[in-house]
């Protein structure tokens, strides 16, 4: 097993994360930053998931339509 070191660089990082000297990662903005972006993603799937189910309802009603003809 390789330990993998994971993170994120200053230099790459939002200005909304960076501590006041901008020289490192202001650990809660970043998890801040980071919770924020879980719940914009679970909102994203859970209209996704919505739109799947409105288009399955669409298509079982298109078909039962078909085999009634």
């Amino acid at each position: 097993l390789v330990h993998v070191e994971l993170g994120i660089m200053t230099d790459e990082a939002p200005a909304e994360i960076l501590s006041a000297e901008g020289k490192s990662i202001n650990l809660y903005a970043y998890s801040s930053y980071i919770a924020k972006a879980v719940q914009e993603l679970i909102e994203k799937s859970d209209e996704q998931e919505k739109r799947i189910a409105a288009l399955e309802t669409e298509l079982q009603t298109l078909k039962n339509k078909k085999s009634a003809q």
